[in-house]
């Protein structure tokens, strides 16, 4: 009776941990809706933590997150077309959507890093060479990912 105790409660952690876990994909969409608001502080904890950022880094940091969050709340927007997890590395897939007309594709990759257990995102969204500054034990792996996303970035073109 103890071991089938032991084994439920088990499977309820599991399956608890298992609802937490946060997909790249659901914390871009967050990011997304916290930009749409104007919520800086929520944006700001999605962000990568750089260490060791001089004071006056960290001043251009949060005006460059400012004018990206100014640029959802003037009607850019994007739409997830997919994503691929390598280890504490993702890249989102994404088609903006041009504040002109609404038409025509637009890709671009995201990419994240998972930093404390979240998944972050990089100051520049699409330039995954910050990450020999911020992650350089990653830097390879963003070099497989970039690959994934060329290749998903061609078949998204070819499809009507």
């Amino acid at each position: 009776m103890k071991k089938l105790t032991i084994l439920i409660g088990t499977l309820f952690l599991l399956a608890g941990l298992a609802l937490e876990a946060v997909e790249p994909r659901e914390a871009l969409a967050d990011f997304k809706d916290s930009a749409k608001r104007g919520d800086f502080e929520a944006v700001w904890k999605k962000m990568l933590k750089i260490p060791n950022i001089s004071p006056e880094g960290d001043v251009t940091y949060r005006e460059k997150v400012n004018k990206d969050m100014a640029r959802f709340k003037e009607g850019a927007d994007f739409v997830i077309i997919d994503h691929k997890i390598d280890g504490d590395c993702a890249v989102v897939l994404v088609n903006e959507i041009k504040e002109s007309n609404g038409k025509g594709a637009n890709y671009d990759p995201i990419y994240l890093l998972k930093q404390d257990g979240e998944w972050k995102f990089f100051p520049n969204f699409s330039i995954y060479r910050q990450a020999a500054q911020i992650a350089p034990d990653n830097v390879e792996t963003f070099k497989r990912l970039q690959v994934w996303y060329d290749k998903r970035e061609e078949i998204a073109k070819s499809r009507p």
